[in-house]
C-alpha cells in the first residue's frame, strides 16, 4: 500500500501556478497598498507560499523540463530560491523605508507621463484656513507675481477630508475651493510620518492636535507613543493639488527626512517643527531661519515640482 499521494503533471503545474499567484499577491499587498490590514496580509502570504513549496516538493511527481523532482534535493533547491526571493523583498522594503515610500509607485516617482497643464491665471486661491500654512505658501508663490487669496478671506467652507492619502485630501480641498470660488485653487495636505509608529500620525497629524489644534499636546502625544522605541526617524510629507474650476487637477508630493528630538526646540515655524531635526542639521525646523527652512522643506520640495511642471 502506498503511503503518499501520487500527483499527475497537471496537478503539479496547478500547484506551482497557484504559488506564483500567491507570491504576486503578497508583493502587491505589501508594497502596492497603503492599507495596514492589507499590508499585514501581505506579510502572512509568504508563509503560506513556503508551506506550499514544502508540500509541493515532498509529494513525488514530474515537472516537464525540470526533470524528475523528488523530496530532499528539490527541497534544498527551492529553499535557496525562496531565501533569495525573501532577501530581495526585505531589501526592497528597506529601500522604501529609507526613502519614505509606502508604495512602489511612490518609490519610482509615479507612472503618469501625461503633459501637465500650465498655470496662466493671475489669481489663485489657497485652500486653507491655517494662517501659518497660508503665509508659507504665499511666500513661496511671491516670486511668480500671483495675487493670492486664502479660503478664509473668501469665507469658503472647509470640506470633510475623507481621503486615505495626503494627495487624496489635497485634491478634495482644492476641488472644493476651485468650484466655490470660480478660480484655480491650490491645496496642501501635509503631516508628520514617524517610522516607529507605522507612519502615524500621517494624514491625521492635525487631528492629533485635537479640536483646538494644540500642537504642544500633539508633540507630547507623539513622544509618549515613542516611549521605549529606539528608532526616532521621521519625515514630513507635503502633497500639493492645483485644481481648476473645470475639474482638472495636477498633484505633486515632496518630503524631507530627519529625526524627532525631545524636548521641543525653537519658536519658529508651526505644527511639529520644534521636534523635527532634518538630516544633516543640528537644529530643528523650529529653530531654523524661515528662508533656510523654505529652501529645504517638504513643502519646498513639492513646490519645486509644481513650478517646474506648471509655471
Amino acid at each position: 500500500m502506498e503511503t503518499y499521494l501520487e500527483w499527475t503533471d497537471t496537478y503539479r503545474w496547478h500547484l506551482f501556478i497557484l504559488l506564483a499567484i500567491l507570491a504576486v499577491c503578497s508583493l502587491w499587498l505589501q508594497f502596492g497598498s497603503k492599507k495596514p490590514n492589507q499590508k499585514r496580509l501581505g506579510r502572512i502570504l509568504p508563509g503560506l507560499f513556503f508551506i506550499g513549496i514544502l508540500f509541493g516538493n515532498l509529494v513525488p511527481g514530474t515537472i516537464r523540463d525540470w526533470g524528475v523532482l523528488y523530496g530532499p534535493e528539490d527541497l534544498v533547491r527551492y529553499a535557496i530560491l525562496l531565501a533569495v526571493g525573501m532577501m530581495s523583498i526585505l531589501l526592497l522594503g528597506w529601500v522604501m523605508k529609507k526613502r519614505g515610500a509606502t508604495t512602489l509607485n511612490e518609490l519610482f516617482g509615479g507612472m503618469d507621463t501625461k503633459p501637465m497643464r500650465k498655470f496662466s491665471d493671475k489669481k489663485l486661491v489657497i485652500a486653507s484656513h491655517n494662517a501659518g500654512k497660508v503665509r508659507e505658501i504665499g511666500e513661496l508663490l511671491a516670486p511668480h507675481g500671483i495675487e493670492v487669496f486664502s479660503a478664509g478671506e473668501l469665507d469658503l467652507d472647509e470640506p470633510e477630508e475623507t481621503g486615505t492619502t495626503f494627495i487624496d485630501n489635497a485634491v478634495i480641498k482644492a476641488e472644493a475651493a476651485a468650484k466655490a470660488s470660480g478660480l484655480p485653487a491650490l491645496a496642501d495636505d501635509s503631516g508628520l510620518a514617524v517610522h516607529a509608529l507605522g507612519g502615524e500620525p500621517g494624514i491625521h497629524s492635525a487631528r492629533w492636535a485635537g479640536p483646538k489644534r494644540d500642537f504642544t499636546f500633539a508633540m507630547q502625544k507623539v513622544e509618549e507613543a515613542l516611549e521605549g522605541k529606539a528608532d526616532r526617524g521621521a519625515f514630513f510629507a507635503c502633497a500639493l493639488a492645483l485644481c481648476w474650476p473645470d475639474g482638472h487637477c495636477e498633484t505633486f508630493e515632496g518630503r524631507v527626512f530627519g529625526a524627532l528630538v525631545w524636548p521641543p526646540r525653537g519658536e519658529r515655524g508651526f505644527g511639529y517643527d520644534p521636534v523635527f531635526q532634518p538630516n544633516g542639521h543640528a537644529i530643528t525646523f523650529g529653530e531654523m531661519e524661515p528662508a533656510k527652512k523654505h529652501a529645504m522643506s517638504h513643502r519646498a520640495d513639492a513646490f519645486r515640482k509644481l513650478v517646474a511642471a506648471c509655471f
